[in-house]
C-alpha cells in the first residue's frame, strides 16, 4: 500500500483529483478527519468541505505508473509539506 498526505481546498483541486481517478489505473481510499472513504466516492469527500489534508491510501496501483501519477499530483499541488506538518491527528 502507498500513502499520500493531499489536500483538496478548492475546486480546481476536485477537479484535478476527478481526472487523476479516472486518467490512472489506481484503487484505495482516503482518510479525511478520522473517516475512511472510498478514494472515488467524491461527492463523501466534497461533502467534508475543503480539505487541507488527507491520506490517499493506494491499495492497488500498476507499479509502472506511480512515477507518472507522482508528477501529476506534484503538478497539482496536491502534497503537503510534511516536514511542517503534524499529520498526526488526521489518520
Amino acid at each position: 500500500m502507498l500513502q499520500y498526505n493531499i489536500h483538496l481546498r478548492t475546486v480546481n483541486d476536485f477537479r484535478n483529483y476527478a481526472n487523476m481517478i479516472v486518467r490512472f489505473n489506481i484503487a484505495g481510499f482516503v482518510r479525511v478527519r478520522k473517516e475512511e472513504i472510498n478514494m472515488y466516492d467524491i461527492l463523501e469527500i466534497m461533502s467534508q468541505g475543503p480539505v487541507d489534508s488527507m491520506i490517499l491510501n493506494l491499495t492497488k496501483y500498476t507499479p509502472a505508473q506511480i512515477p507518472e501519477l507522482e508528477h501529476y499530483m506534484e503538478k497539482a499541488n496536491f502534497f503537503n509539506d510534511l516536514n511542517t506538518e503534524d499529520v498526526s491527528n488526521i489518520a
